[in-house]
């Protein structure tokens, strides 16, 4: 008894030096702490003791499975960090439409050096649209002293919506040169934009893989090929050559782990619900109340 508590009083310690030197050592390279050897290591340390706690136990019961269970998506959820951070991928890259590259960085060393690596295959930009949310006018109606304000609408492909007091043609929020008014007087109505143009509600990229297949990327609806996810991050006009173009931002990440992390999540509460179940009649203490 002595032996083990001497055993794990050490694996202790030596577990909080770890994690104390990966915190020392994000503080002093900036890295994340989760991405440090001395994390990796401390995890895996943790995920030893635990599987040795897990033997530990002789008898098989309904609580003994509840705990095996939920120790286990323990490991394997400590798994997925050892996973990631030895096969696990992510960085990013820009593309202007119609460019296409294999790319993709990863980390900026101290002295501005771009560190890359090369997927198994390309990425091309095919397309990109962004979409706006429509322009705004305040409308006010023709009454018995000039013109009085009702309320706010929307320029739409049929028009303006005005409610009660009438719509107007979408054609008559346009001059000669296709140019957009900013006052519009149709029959009893004067239609007023205050010039603000309107925000983005959405954009999207089309890309094509060297390998085959075309996705449709937008913000928070990701390509998945072959193991590996790209996200649209953004996009920025640059000056080059041939003049203004887009460059279109990705994050490409090719994250292995996920399978052993979700394992690990779906056992961990079933293990817990398990070693909190009792069935019923049984009383504390055994079957006799003591």
């Amino acid at each position: 008894m002595k032996t083990r508590l001497r055993i794990s009083v050490i694996a202790i310690l030596v577990f909080a030096a770890m994690m104390f030197a990966a915190v020392l050592l994000a503080e002093l390279t900036e890295l994340p702490v989760y991405d440090d050897p001395f994390t990796i290591s401390g995890l895996a340390l943790l995920a030893f003791l635990t599987v040795i706690c897990c033997f530990s136990k002789r008898w098989l019961t309904l609580k003994n499975c509840g705990f095996l269970i939920c120790h286990l998506g323990l490991v394997l959820f400590l798994a997925s960090a050892f996973v990631w951070y030895v096969w696990g991928s992510m960085g990013v890259m820009s593309l202007y439409a119609g460019g296409q590259s294999s790319r993709v960085a990863y980390e900026e060393s101290d002295d501005g050096a771009v560190r890359t690596m090369e997927m198994p295959f390309a990425v091309e930009c095919s397309g990109f649209e962004i979409s706006y949310h429509p322009y705004r006018y305040t409308y006010a109606v023709l009454g018995g002293s000039g013109y009085e304000e009702k309320g706010t609408a929307e320029l739409t492909e049929s028009g303006f919506d005005c409610g009660r007091y009438g719509n107007v043609p979408a054609e008559c929020a346009y001059g000669e040169d296709g140019s957009l008014k900013t006052q519009i007087q149709y029959e009893n109505l004067l239609l007023t934009w205050d010039g603000e143009y309107p925000a983005v509600k959405q954009y999207a990229a089309e890309i094509a893989f060297s390998d085959g297949g075309v996705e449709t990327v937008s913000v928070n609806n990701p390509a998945v090929h072959n193991g590996w996810k790209i996200y649209l991050m953004s996009y920025s006009a640059e000056m080059t050559d041939s003049g203004m173009a887009t460059a279109v931002n990705f994050q490409v990440k090719r994250d292995p782990a996920v399978g052993f992390a979700t394992a690990g999540l779906i056992l961990c509460p079933i293990g817990t619900f398990l070693l909190c179940f009792r069935p019923r009649g049984r009383k504390e203490g055994g079957a006799d109340g003591e």
